[in-house]
């Protein structure tokens, strides 16, 4: 995985450095929720966080690294999408597929 290298401080920075190979490699080609009526649904992040045997707010940090850096990004106002573009998740955004990003 490649890390932005920076002494610059940014929200998940320090989660980030601790758990993001972890978290992306467990949940790239992913959508996770933000909303808190889903959190402990299939891809909320209460669920995905005990999946993964971590706090919530761990992993909520640990993908806003992952979208400072490139690993990830917000969707829409409610969902992330864990990988990069082109690379982990092309299938998701094909016009003749109507599937779920989780």
């Amino acid at each position: 995985m490649k890390k932005v290298i920076t002494d610059r401080w940014y929200f998940g920075k320090d989660e980030f450095e601790k758990y993001g190979d972890y978290v992306y490699n467990a949940l790239k080609g992913r959508g996770i929720s933000k909303r808190v009526d889903l959190a402990d649904d299939v891809c909320g992040l209460r669920y995905e966080a005990k999946m993964l045997d971590m706090d919530m707010f761990d992993l909520l940090s640990t993908i806003e690294g992952l979208c400072y850096n490139g690993m990830a990004y917000e969707y829409d106002d409610s969902t992330y999408i864990i990988g990069k573009p082109g690379v982990d998740f092309d299938e998701f955004w094909k016009d003749d597929k109507d599937e779920e990003i989780c």
